[in-house]
Order: structure tokens, then sequence, then C-alpha cells
């Protein structure tokens, strides 16, 4: 009975903190909520001492970052627990569909990243072939930007458990200088600006 008790005080304040949680929208839209404090607490977290990460100026939106910089979101590290430099192989699976890893949900990420971190664990080679047979990439319904979601192809799924609903992230964007996001051999290849769902192939 004092389980069944707990859980349901721990069920109640759930309740109580996600009804008292403020919900801060920037103003006007497209502004980033980032601030120094908030990249300086990232660079302390993830060990990006040596990064350069610059706040967005009034004027720029996460589509068209500065020239030498990459939009990233602090919610691909808190939530996806992104390193840098990115991972080669993802950073190839969304240039081959012409479009930007800033484009990506924050769950597609956790998704490629958890079959690099899978393939590595295995001693299992994956390459961009094996990702772009057994991934699909899609627009994410109803939105007002071109941004895309990726999920396994039908009976060809590869993890389990990958969290179906992301918290908002999109608001809190930053830039990284490209030389400190990028391997330097892809250096020119990926895109920066967002794309249009193509194909390279």
């Amino acid at each position: 009975m004092r389980l069944n008790e707990q859980k349901a005080f721990e069920k109640a304040e759930k309740k109580k903190r996600k009804r008292n949680k403020k919900v801060v929208m920037p103003d006007p839209p497209g502004l980033s909520l980032c601030t120094e404090w908030s990249l300086s607490d990232l660079r302390a977290r993830f060990s990006l001492g040596g990064v350069t990460l610059r706040l967005p100026s009034p004027d720029e939106r996460t589509d068209n970052p500065p020239a030498g910089f990459y939009t990233l979101y602090e919610g691909f590290f808190y939530g996806c627990f992104l390193w840098l430099p990115i991972p080669r192989l993802v950073l190839e699976y969304v240039t081959s569909y012409q479009i930007a890893l800033s484009q990506i949900t924050m769950r597609s990420l956790r998704h490629l990243l958890g079959i690099f971190i899978r393939s590595y664990e295995s001693e299992t080679e994956i390459t961009l072939a094996h990702l772009r047979k057994f991934l699909e990439i899609r627009r994410v319904p109803k939105s007002e930007v071109d941004r895309y979601y990726i999920s396994p192809a039908k009976g060809k799924k590869i993890i389990d458990g990958v969290q179906s609903k992301d918290e908002p992230y999109t608001d809190h964007f930053f830039f990284v200088a490209i030389e400190d996001a990028v391997h330097e051999d892809l250096l020119g290849t990926v895109l920066t600006r967002w794309g249009i769902l193509g194909s390279c192939s």
C-alpha cells in the first residue's frame, strides 16, 4: 500500500512541476533563447573548452548560419549526447539527402547515434549504404519549416527503445565553428545552410 501511495505522490508531483513550468517563447519568433550562461554550461558539461561557440545575433536564424559556422541545438547535447567533431557517418547520411544536421529532429539524431554506438560496441562496420537501406527520412508533418525525421524502414529495425517524443528544443540554437564541428576531410561537403530533401545518390 505504501508503495502505491509513493507512486501516486510522485505522479502528482510530476504533474505539478509540469503545470508550474513556465514556457518561454522567443520574441520575435525565430530568435535563439541561448545565452552566454547556457553556452558556458554546455562547454563545461561536454568538454567543449577549446571549441568556438557563438550566440546568434537578433537577425540570425537556424537555417542560415554565418560563414564559417554550423548550426546546432543545446538539445542535441543534453538530449542526444552528441560530441564534436560530429561523427562522420552521421554527417554523410544527412548530406546524402542534401540537408543540414540541424534539420533533423532530436529523436532522429538519437537514432543515428544509437546505431553508430551499437556498431562500435559490436565491432560491426556500418556504412552509408547500410543507413540508406535500413532507415527512411521524411518531412515532419505540418511543420512550417523544412525539418525531417528519420525512422526504421519497414521490417528493418536496428535498435529499440528510442524515445518517441522530443522535448521542445528548436529555440535553443547556437553556432559552432565549422572546423570544430566537422572532420577536416568533410569540410566543403556538408551543408551549413538548410536544404530541401533530395538525394545525392
